[in-house]
């Protein structure tokens, strides 16, 4: 690279002209780095994990999970749940498993009402998930849900998405940061607003270039987001002081840079200032280079390649720059560099002396300044003693992020260690995952695994066990159904005969269903009559109610009349008496009485008439009567027209004797007349004969004697009539009240009667359509029974396959013909689309995957897998999210101290060659491990145990561990470098020790200090990242920075230097080889002694 350097001097402006272009187009492709990154890759190659990531690939198909947790009330969950499930099962690329399918596993999505998972597994790299389709997903959800549903997304697709936004967001505002304040400081450092701008540009040239090399590297490898961070520190940093090494040792060649000389005055600087910094800045990059090389390939992570390779170009470019591109520039700038330079105040100038001038004292005092330097090392590296490393967690996102949020809700609700389970592959070489017995040994591992207190759940293929049980019972079945085979054609024939013998008897049906419809109708025609007739009756029964009380009244009057004509009998009687006791006397009273005899003629023709009246009446009565009793028989045998019925003929009965009693009597009263009317007639013939009238008078005394006895029957008879004509009227009222009872009933009656021919109506159709069936039935019946297979097919199909039902495959058949909902289940647990000959059991922690408990379990998950393999004669590997973390850690972790064991081997045998020294590149590497140590210490204070200051986890990223191990020995290997490079060269031209240390303290602690400061302003702005690892990646780096520009270089190392006298050199001694190298690009020897900082030397220029 010198000789480019060379080159470059010698034609600056072809040089300058091949950069840009380059520069620019490398610009122009790190606009889209942001495409080119890749998810967090936190699978180690060769691990157990990363072999069970392509056991799933191989058998499953590349898939990602994305969980989603929906919140909100149950009505409304149970609405929208299963519509956003359609939506993703709708996609060709998802397989879908939800709260809603059913089953045990749906159970287990619903750990409260109000709270319901969803699982997608979309058949997509992670890439593609997180440049395209995860996108989508969000999409879907966002439009399916709405209202008062909450819903959180998370899955390591969302959580890539945070980490890259969050990182390049950062680090984009971190650089502008830090660009600005780099300007500043560099311009306060070197008081040339040219020479500030010049570094400062190359600082960010080397990010943007480191950009686009990011971005074509990209295509070919996976670059971690982390990585962009690192490549914008790494490149501002190294920029700017690998510029700074060089810019210093120009800005001292004022002897060499005469402005009337010209360029070539110009080109003899920058040769010597190339010549002699130049070697410094490419032992540095080189050593840096080498450092990150070699961690990547002792800890060969994803995360750790992405980082070195990030970090190893920075290192290029900017070493790249400082040595050929720089050059050309200061050859065309020559004096103009000088623009606007302006003194530094005389305080500033005098503590920037002293800064710069401690050597002398530590050269002076370096027992106890190296004593005392080393015992501040040692005590910040304390705490590096309980440093704790764990894998990445969700607690290194900024705390305000989104996918953060929604990663602790599903964690907080599922339970910690559901978002990182374990998943164990099961593959069977020879057989179905559901081979029987399989079954039953997967089925008894996982009832044996979750007995294991830090296991929350297990499911997997041996569920299946259960739900298949009753495949089982399929070969009895089968031998059941060979019997009925045998007989089957015999006994079908009966059913055949059968349904033929049914189909006539449902003809049958029909045509009685008909017939009892017509009946029914004519009931119902009949019952409406017999209604009417009961109205009829109980109008008629009501009238004779009337005529009954009519009756009642009548034979009062008549009883009454009686009772007076038994007192007049008794009269007449007595008068007769008198009359035949006085005829004798005399004719007078004879015909005195004539009149009374006439007027009592006359009242008995008058009692007769009514008695006939009354005699008549009673007749009619009977008759109707009579047509009652006729009437209630015909009604039927209702227990109310039964009563009435009686009451009616009793009624009946005394009626006809009311008329026989009066016939009797009025046949009497006739006769009375009739002798009254002859009496009268003979009363009044007495005038003319009272001899006849005397025997007349006898006569006459014994009939009216008579008339008394009658009309004391008379008397009796007409009081029992009026006792029955109660009774009649009574009977009649009651016969009454049921003949309206008997017009209800029929009404129901006709009304049932209807209903009942309306249905038997109804049914004659159907009873047709069963006919037809029973005859189709018949016939299909026949049909089959010819088609009907031999049983000796099936004790064929036993013979030639045995085992075809008890076969895994048989098993394997019923789960991917189950319900979709099922089956999108079992896709989860068994390749069914790919074989069936491998199997998931996925494992939920109890605990979150930082918790050492779950690491802890990723062993005992292992062993008992390989136990279970061998037992089982299957393929497995223990993988998933929590298995990729546990073998990032573990592995990462295990690789710590080899990576330090052969970095500080390389960098001190890189050291000797290039010191070509021994003991010197011993002691300046013990000194970097307690550098880094003492770094390590310090973040080891502000990052681990609970309540970290700075927060986080609670412990370190073991690749940042690695990483700024790698990063910090390069770092100060080219720090040391600057110092014994250039003491090397004096004592190569004295001889002398400690002349040569004093000189290369002299010389170089000004541009060292200056690259110091302006690196750790670099590192400053992205202290404050949101990123967990970018902010203690820039502590760590400021951490050694700080420590080896203030102890290490200008105390430690002076210190051991001046202890070691001439013995630091060995076996080099001033004759040997290299004497004369500072001089190979250019003639001017090292400097004289100048403590001035830059921006005084040579004060005397404007």
């Amino acid at each position: 690279m010198l000789r480019l350097a060379l080159l470059s001097i010698r034609r600056p402006v072809p040089t300058l002209l091949v950069w840009l272009a380059v520069a620019a187009a490398l610009t122009v492709a790190g606009l889209g780095v942001s495409h080119s990154l890749s998810p967090s890759v936190v699978t180690v190659p060769g691990s157990e994990s990363s072999r069970a990531q392509t056991l799933a690939d191989r058998q499953f198909g590349p898939s990602v999970l994305v969980p989603i947790l929906l919140q909100g009330p149950a009505a409304q969950l149970d609405r929208q749940g299963p519509e956003l499930v359609r939506r993703l099962a709708a996609r060709s690329d998802t397989r879908v498993m939800s709260a809603w399918d059913g089953g045990d596993a749906a159970k287990a999505l619903r750990p409260a009402p109000g709270s319901a998972m969803i699982v997608a597994s979309l058949a997509h790299s992670e890439k593609a998930m997180v440049n395209r389709y995860q996108a989508e997903i969000d999409r879907t959800v966002d439009f399916a849900l709405s209202g008062s549903v909450r819903w959180h997304i998370t899955g390591q697709p969302t959580l890539d998405r945070a980490l890259k936004h969050s990182a390049i967001s950062d680090t984009r505002r971190a650089e502008l940061l830090a660009m600005a304040l780099l300007f500043v400081l560099l311009l306060a450092l070197l008081r040339r607003p040219v020479a500030a701008a010049l570094v400062t540009a190359f600082g960010a040239a080397s990010v943007f270039m480191s950009f686009g090399l990011m971005t074509l590297l990209g295509q070919v490898i996976a670059i971690d987001p982390i990585a962009l961070a690192l490549a914008s520190i790494s490149g501002l940093a190294l920029g700017i002081g690998f510029a700074l090494i060089v810019l210093r040792r120009f800005l001292d060649e004022e002897g060499l840079r005469d402005p009337h000389i010209g360029r070539g005055a110009e080109q003899a600087a920058v040769a010597h200032a190339v010549a002699t910094s130049g070697r410094s800045v490419l032992f540095g990059g080189t050593a840096l280079a080498v450092c990150l090389l070699l961690a990547v390939l002792i800890a060969p992570t994803t995360i750790v390649g992405s980082l070195g390779i990030g970090a190893v170009l920075c290192v290029l470019l900017a070493v790249g720059g400082a040595v050929v591109v720089l050059p050309a520039f200061l050859v065309l700038l020559g004096p103009r560099i000088d623009l606007g330079r302006f003194g530094l105040p005389a305080p500033l100038d005098r503590a920037w002396q002293r800064l710069v001038g401690a050597g002398s004292f530590v050269t002076a005092r370096a027992v106890w300044t190296g004593a005392a330097a080393t015992a501040v090392l040692a005590a910040l590296a304390v705490p590096a003693a309980g440093l704790k490393t764990g894998p990445p967690d969700i607690s290194q996102l900024p705390s305000g992020s989104q996918a953060r949020h929604d990663f602790e809700t599903v964690a907080r609700v599922m339970g910690p260690g559901w978002p990182t389970p374990y998943n164990i592959l099961v593959v069977s070489s020879s057989r179905p995952i559901t081979d029987t017995a399989l079954l039953r040994s997967l089925d008894t591992y996982q009832a044996k695994l979750a007995m294991d207190p830090r296991i929350a759940s297990v499911a997997g293929p041996g569920a299946f066990r259960a739900q298949t049980k009753d495949l089982g019972k399929l070969p009895k079945t089968l031998k059941d159904s060979e019997k009925l085979l045998k007989g089957g054609r015999k006994q079908l024939g009966t059913l055949a005969s059968g349904l033929g013998q049914a189909a006539a008897g449902t003809k049958t049906l029909q045509a009685g269903l008909q017939s009892a419809a017509s009946g029914a109708s004519q009931l119902q025609s009949g019952s409406g009559t017999a209604r009417n007739g009961a109205g009829q009756l109980k109008a008629g029964i009501a009238k004779a109610r009337a005529g009954a009380l009519q009756i009642s009244g009548g034979l009062d009057t008549a009883l009454t009349g009686a009772k007076a004509l038994r007192a007049g009998a008794a009269k007449a009687l007595a008068g007769s008496k008198q009359l035949t006791g006085g005829l004798g006397k005399a004719a007078t009273p004879v015909k005195a009485g004539a009149p009374v005899v006439k007027q009592m003629a006359a009242d008995l023709s008058s009692a007769d008439a009514s008695l006939g009246g009354l005699t008549g009446s009673a007749s009619a009565t009977t008759t109707s009567l009579d047509q009652a009793i006729a009437s209630l028989q015909a009604a039927g045998n209702d227990p109310a027209v039964a009563a009435a019925l009686a009451a009616v003929r009793s009624a009946r009965d005394h009626a006809s004797s009311v008329a026989s009693g009066l016939g009797t009597v009025q046949t009497q009263i006739s006769g009375a007349s009739g002798v009254a009317t002859a009496f009268a007639t003979q009363t009044s013939q007495l005038a003319g004969g009272l001899g006849q009238l005397l025997a007349g008078s006898t006569a006459l005394q014994s009939g009216i004697a008579q008339l008394r006895n009658g009309n004391a029957d008379l008397d009796t008879g007409i009081a029992k009539l009026n006792t029955g004509g109660g009774q009649l009227t009574d009977g009649l009222a009651a016969l009454q009240t049921g003949a309206g009872a008997l017009e209800d009933g029929l009404g129901q009656l006709t009304s049932g009667a209807g209903q009942l021919a309306g249905g038997l109506s109804a049914g004659t159709a159907p009873a047709g359509q069963l006919t037809s069936g029973l005859l189709s039935g018949q016939s299909q019946v026949t049909r089959f029974r010819g088609q009907l297979p031999s049983a000796k097919d099936l004790e064929e199909l036993q013979k030639q396959s045995p085992g075809l039902f008890t076969n895994g495959y048989f098993t394997l058949a019923a789960i991917a013909g189950a319900p979709s909902s099922q089956a999108r289940q079992a896709a989860f647990a068994v390749n069914l689309a790919r074989g069936g000959n491998a199997g998931q059991i996925v494992v939920i922690p109890r605990y979150a995957s930082k918790d050492e408990r779950t690491q802890q379990l990723a062993t005992s998950l292992r062993d008992s897998a390989a136990a279970f393999g061998r037992q089982t004669h299957t393929t497995t590997a223990v993988g998933g999210p929590a298995g990729n973390l546990a073998d990032y850690h573990g592995v990462t972790a295990g690789r710590i101290w080899p990576v330090v064991a052969t970095l500080a081997v390389v960098v001190a045998l890189m050291l000797m060659a290039m010191l070509r020294t021994v003991v010197l590149p011993l002691v300046a590497v013990a000194f970097d491990l307690l550098a880094a140590a003492a770094a390590f210490g310090i973040l080891s204070l502000l990052f681990t145990g609970s309540g970290a200051p700075l927060g986080g986890p609670g412990y370190l990223d073991p690749v940042i561990v690695v990483a700024l191990f790698a990063a910090s020995f390069g770092i100060t290997a080219f720090f040391e470098v600057a110092l014994l490079n250039r003491t090397r060269e004096e004592f190569l031209r004295t001889g002398d020790a400690h002349r040569a240390l004093r000189a290369g303290l002299r010389d170089t602690a000004g541009a060292v200090t200056m690259v110091a400061v302006a690196m750790v302003a670099a590192v400053v702005p992205f202290l404050f990242e949101t990123i967990m690892q970018v902010r203690q990646i820039g502590i760590g780096l400021a951490a050694v920075v700080i420590l080896d520009g203030l102890l290490v270089r200008p105390v430690l190392l002076p210190a051991a230097v001046e202890l070691f006298g001439r013995t630091a050199w060995w076996p080099t001694s001033r004759s040997a080889p290299g004497a004369a190298q500072a001089g190979e690009l250019g003639s001017r020897p090292a400097p004289g002694p100048d403590l001035r900082p830059p921006t005084l030397a040579g004060g005397g220029r404007s």
